[in-house]
């Protein structure tokens, strides 16, 4: 006996008296490939399978052993109940994991036949073990001698798994998994990715050098059909899998590749196919980083002033325009789509950028690659300025981030320092980004959010729909008392959950009290700061602006929302109305009994906004919302909660357009300034500021005053200097972007309470001379100051003056 057996045969005792039954069965398969008779081996095999519940193989391993131990062993295993499946039930699981995988399995349904002959003659078997595991026995020897599961749990994954509040940037490109033939780390991480995350999820390759017998071995050991279905699989297998695997790879340099190997066992040959293809991708994108700079590097800002002074006046020399958007985003889909049909429609050139399927996610090499194909004159992106996306959107050529939501990424001075002179904001802007951030001030247009007046136009729909008599379409469904609960699930401590309820109950005092005072970020920042001190004790700046982002303000939207509901709800029950409400998710809320299903941004949408009797919008940042002007155009009445959220934005504009001129009353510290005359204060002056529509905006009641000659005057009072002051970091904002403020009889469907809310829906329903006066007044209000071709329109015209700023505030 040699030194090494004498080696192997005490490691085999080793473990046996450890109890430690997968290593000790694969230390024994090692052992008997090299010796087939080795005694002390097959001893332990038998013991190994025995004590892991597999009683045939054990008593197939110490057949013809008449030792104590074997005895022992044959003793056990003869009693236990069979562990073998059937062939029957093998094949039919192999069967239906196959047909989950769908048309990615050609190569292993060629493979299928003969492999389930093997099966069917007993030449590949499968035990079920004890723990969960199921081994395979080809011609005698296990395919695998592993505690497959255990093994699977332990790989790290490389990505986190995704939430309900996920970006779909924070999850992984495609991935790879190594080893076809290991089921368990196959189901988990494709159950770590069930249900993708905003309709997206990752590619994921499954590669498998051993072969197809080794694959549709692990298909048939359970059936993972589920979760093969949900995913998007591509498989490689067989001797030149990894090859495979690198072309592939190479034809994808467009999107982001795997990070790396998901594999329970080393495997270089795989490895390597990915880290060629990074190689690759790398090369391509400082080919095309090169070929933009050649493209861009000679031209500058009176070119471009050039440039689009001769797009707008000639109209001849149309502008190409790049719109890179996200399948991943309806609304910002739709968004860029629509805005891309206003610009083709002014006679200009459109390029909307999107991923071609749902398991892929950009690289920079694809951006990067769509510039050198357009050299677009100008580039539009929803919410990310082009320093926040350098390695793919190359500079040298005007370029607009369209802010469509105030995420917080926006909000930070670095990117507000590297607005460049061919850089502009539009949108949601507001006076912070300006002042506090940096953004230069003199490149940026407030615009809201527009509505496409194609695709929503007040022509009768063909469509059936059912009778509705008010309206609410939003798939955001979840109530405050379940973002609560989620967000508990969420806390660290006993402390912060406590915190979370203190919050929440104050946002639901606040929120559903029905007071006529508009609920702003001021009120809940201090609503949230106050708690925080309360509960912990230290409300810094950095705590309480997470507690603001993560349950704060969404949870002011969602009580804001579904206490507006409950009013429409109950309205609707004591007046025999039907309520319906669209989108995804309200059959599982309180409201479930009115939930109407999805509707898409499409026909069926106009549909539903011309036929109901009246739509609601209700939310604490504004009223400005493309719903609202959807409905507009579509020939539909929408009823708009207030006191108006935007109205703070009227007032300070007016202030600073107020502070430009002399004042007609003056004291100490204040100046006051005549806003209407008239002995009417519904009749106010025409070129006169309006005082009874920005009071009934502001949700403040008008008080007139009298001069001694009996003349109506109503004056605004303010601080001149301040508002001065103000004047510096505030944008320029046409306040007929507004709703609240530019739509004719726009206070007669402006709600503040729930009494309100019910006479409004009640006239809606009931008055159908003033329903079709008051919408046609709406239609013609957005059609000159809110669709997508308003907005190209003046987002062109903002640029042309930009190009021309000097830079210094105005």
């Amino acid at each position: 006996m040699t030194t090494q057996t004498l080696a192997n045969d005490a490691r085999l005792d080793d473990l046996a008296a450890a109890g430690q039954l997968w290593p000790l069965l694969a230390a024994c398969e090692r052992r008997l490939a090299d010796d087939p008779s080795a005694e002390r081996a097959r001893t332990y095999r038998g013991a190994a399978l025995a004590g892991l519940g597999v009683g045939e193989l054990a008593l197939e391993s110490i057949e013809g052993l008449d030792t104590a131990d074997a005895k022992d062993i044959r003793k056990a295993s003869v009693s236990m109940p069979s562990s073998r499946n059937t062939p029957h039930h093998a094949i039919d699981v192999c069967e239906k994991n196959l047909a989950a995988i769908g048309e990615y399995a050609r190569e292993l349904r060629d493979a299928f036949d003969g492999w389930a002959g093997a099966v069917r003659v007993g030449e590949r078997r499968f035990f079920r073990c004890g723990d969960g595991n199921v081994l395979c026995d080809c011609a005698g020897r296990l395919t695998s001698a592993r505690d497959e599961q255990h093994a699977a749990r332990s790989v790290p994954l490389g990505f986190s798994v995704p939430e309900a509040n996920t970006n779909v940037s924070e999850l992984p490109g495609m991935l790879v998994i190594a080893g076809g033939r290991t089921p368990w780390l196959i189901d988990r991480v494709l159950g770590a990715l069930r249900g993708g995350c905003q309709g997206y999820s990752p590619r994921v390759f499954i590669v498998e050098p051993l072969g197809a017998s080794a694959v549709l071995d692990g298909l048939a050991m359970a059936d993972f059909s589920v979760m093969l279905r949900t995913a998007s699989t591509r498989w490689l297998v067989g001797p030149g899998a990894a090859d495979d695997l690198r072309d592939t790879l190479m034809e994808v340099l467009e999107w982001k590749l795997p990070a790396g190997v998901i594999s329970v066992d080393a495997n270089e040959s795989i490895a390597g196919a990915i880290k060629d293809a990074t190689h690759a991708q790398l090369d391509m994108h400082r080919e095309l980083t090169e070929a933009a700079r050649r493209d861009c590097m000679t031209l500058t800002r009176e070119h471009w002033q050039k440039r689009f002074e001769s797009a707008i006046d000639t109209n001849n020399n149309p502008l190409h325009v790049l719109l890179p958007a996200t399948r991943y985003s309806s609304f910002v889909r739709h968004a860029m789509e629509d805005l891309a049909g206003a610009i083709r429609r002014s006679g200009h050139e459109a390029t909307v950028l999107l991923e071609p399927a749902d398991d892929l996610r950009p690289a920079a090499t694809f951006e990067l690659g769509a510039h050198v194909k357009v050299q677009p004159d100008l580039t539009i992106t929803a919410n990310w300025p082009r320093a926040t996306r350098t390695n793919a959107w190359p500079a040298g050529a005007p370029a607009v981030c369209w802010v469509q939501d105030m995420l917080g990424h926006v909000l930070d001075p670095g990117l507000g320092a590297a607005q460049g002179e061919l850089d502009f904001m539009a949108g949601l802007v507001n006076g912070a980004m300006f002042r506090d951030f940096g953004y230069p001030k003199e490149r940026a247009v407030f615009l809201s959010t527009p509505a496409c007046p194609v695709k929503f136009h007040d022509a009768p729909t063909r469509m059936p729909v059912d009778r509705v008599d008010v309206a609410y379409v939003s798939h955001q469904s979840e109530s405050p008392e379940a973002m609560v609960e989620r967000v508990k699930q969420l806390a660290q401590s006993s402390t912060e959950r406590t915190l979370i309820e203190r919050i929440a109950g104050e946002v639901q005092l606040q929120v559903e009290g029905g007071h006529n005072e508009a609920i702003t970020y001021h009120l809940l920042e201090k609503l949230t700061e106050s708690c925080t001190n309360d509960i912990i004790g230290r409300a810094n700046t950095a705590t309480v602006s997470r507690l603001m982002l993560m349950l704060t303000m969404p949870l002011a939207e969602r009580a804001h929302r579904h206490t507006t509901l409950r009013w429409a709800a109950s309205a609707c029950k004591r007046h025999g109305l039907v309520l319906g409400l669209y989108g995804d998710g309200w059959e599982r809320t309180r409201f479930k009994s009115h939930a109407r299903g999805r509707l898409e941004h499409s026909e069926a949408l106009r549909a539903i906004y011309q036929s109901a009797g009246c739509h609601l919008h209700a939310s604490l940042s504004t009223n400005a919302h493309q719903r609202v002007f959807e409905c507009a155009l579509s020939g539909g009445l929408m009823l708009r909660r207030g006191p108006s959220p935007d109205g703070a934005v009227v007032l300070q504009t007016q202030q600073c357009i107020l502070a430009i001129g002399e004042p007609d009353f003056e004291r100490i510290g204040y100046h006051g300034y005549l806003i209407a005359t008239g002995d009417d204060p519904l009749e106010p002056d025409a070129g006169v500021y309006d005082v009874v529509r920005l009071c009934n905006t502001l949700g403040r009641k008008v008080r007139p005053a009298y001069d001694h000659e009996g003349t109506l005057i109503r004056p605004e009072w303010l601080d001149r200097t301040q508002a001065t002051a103000v004047r510096k970091w505030l944008p320029e904002i046409p306040l007929e972007q507004f709703p609240d403020w530019s739509f004719d009889r726009g206070q007669q469907t402006l709600f503040c309470n729930e009494t309100e809310l019910e006479e409004m829906i009640l006239r809606a329903v009931h008055d159908a001379h003033w329903r079709r006066e008051t919408v046609a007044q709406h239609r013609e209000r957005v059609l000159a100051f809110n669709t997508t071709d308003s907005f190209w329109s003046r987002l062109l015209h903002s640029i042309r003056a930009g190009l021309h700023s000097s830079g210094e505030y105005s």
